[in-house]
């Protein structure tokens, strides 16, 4: 594991005492972190059946669920704020995505 991660606690030392035992706040914990997706990259991949997805907009104190593959169509119509695009399985479809997973490759 790269010793940058996690403010360099070895795998061992962050398993024995912090996995699902207790929080840890670690600032920083992946040095020079950028976003991997622009919005208009997730929102690509939101249409894409290798990956479910799913809108959550809020309006008036309710909350409406759509299930994807979306049509990008659909952001044009949405509100500038309340909603939430939840994109899974985005490392099939991101090679970025897949590297960064595979930098947790030490959790259980």
């Amino acid at each position: 594991m790269d010793r940058t991660l996690l403010g360099g606690f070895t795998p061992s030392t962050f398993l024995k005492h912090y996995w699902q035992k207790q929080p840890l706040l670690i600032r920083g914990a992946i040095p020079g972190f950028k976003d991997l997706l622009s919005l208009r990259r997730l929102i690509a991949l939101s249409s894409n059946e290798a990956c479910e997805a799913r809108l959550v907009v809020s309006e008036n104190g309710r909350h409406e669920v759509l299930y994807g593959p979306f049509s990008p169509g659909i952001f044009r119509d949405l509100p500038d704020k309340n909603w939430t695009l939840l994109v899974q399985g985005v490392n099939h479809a991101c090679r970025e995505a897949r590297e960064l997973l595979h930098r947790f490759a030490f959790l259980p």
